[in-house]
């Protein structure tokens, strides 16, 4: 097997179709930068994470997931739930299909294929921290952001519609604020790094890796990808009307400032909760509290185009 190929993994429906139909397209311009590469589709969930385990298997070093934060993070489980090879020999890309894309942002990765097929060629890489979620359901890895609380009560209900052929931008910028005014705060109490704190009457609380997440909210403003720490974010309680008026600063970082949240930093963090409360990371349900998160420093070899300033 020739290492220097490149794995091309695509969800064939992200963005209404374009993994598929796009594919053929990146191909051509990844060849005319004088990178080969073999095409791969998922057909169910999860398939992404047995192609690419599979690929590793094959002798593939270099994969490129092209789609959302969905395919990235099955990209990134494939990889580390396999023992054949170090995962520092291993390189990712991403060719971003579709409205979120929430990974991208914070190097950005352009939407436009042909430059984003260029970042590829220029192989600008970092070595990329990965988290680390454990609970009842077993373990999963994340390259961006964990959430839970309302984070994990939106994506249990715009999945469930999803399945259901609903999506688009606008789609969800509706339900994330109409849930905002069904979700109740939770009592949560956490320890970062074994300190324990105060249990809190919480709405939300992310482990971050990168900084974006839920369609371009900007979760933690410092976080840094290869610093070997998590920036946790916590939102205390908050009326439905004060975070819909929020959202503006959601976007840009400067919510962080608002009395509601504490920002914290840690490498590892224990979560009880009562009662139960739903978890995801990247985007993609994990299941319910209790639960840990853990991080890998410099775990992975990803390809940027712009360090976060």
């Amino acid at each position: 097997m020739d290492f220097t190929k490149w794995l091309l993994v695509a969800n064939p429906s992200s963005g209404n179709g374009k993994g598929k139909s796009d594919s053929k397209k990146v191909q051509d311009l990844l060849l005319a930068k004088g990178i080969e590469s073999d095409i791969f589709f998922s057909e169910y969930a999860g398939h992404t994470s047995v192609l690419v385990h599979q690929g590793i298997e094959k002798g593939y070093r270099k994969i490129i997931s092209m789609g959302g934060d969905g395919t990235l993070n099955e990209v990134v489980n494939g990889i580390f739930s396999q023992l054949i090879v170090s995962t520092e020999e291993i390189t990712i890309a991403v060719v971003p299909v579709g409205t979120g894309n929430d990974w991208c942002k914070t190097f950005n990765i352009p939407k436009d294929y042909k430059e984003a097929v260029a970042v590829i060629a220029y192989e600008k890489i970092i070595k990329h921290d990965i988290g680390i979620a454990e609970n009842a359901n077993g373990k999963r890895y994340f390259i961006n952001i964990a959430g839970l609380g309302y984070d994990g009560f939106v994506t249990d209900k715009i999945s469930k519609m999803k399945q259901n052929g609903s999506g688009g931008k606008l789609f969800y910028l509706f339900w994330i604020t109409w849930y905002l005014f069904q979700y109740k705060t939770t009592q949560i109490s956490f320890k970062i790094d074994g300190k324990e704190f105060p249990v809190k009457d919480i709405f939300t609380l992310s482990a971050c890796v990168c900084r974006y997440n839920g369609d371009g909210m900007m979760q933690a403003p410092s976080a840094l990808p290869d610093d070997g720490i998590f920036n946790i974010t916590v939102l205390k309680k908050i009326s439905p009307l004060k975070s819909m008026l929020s959202l503006p600063k959601m976007k840009n970082g400067t919510f962080v400032k608002m009395k509601e949240v504490e920002m914290y930093t840690g490498k590892t963090i224990e979560i009880n909760s009562s009662p139960e409360v739903i978890a995801e990371t990247d985007g993609e349900l994990i299941g319910e509290t209790p639960l840990k998160f853990s991080i890998i420093p410099n775990a992975l070899n990803v390809i940027i185009n712009q360090y976060p300033q």
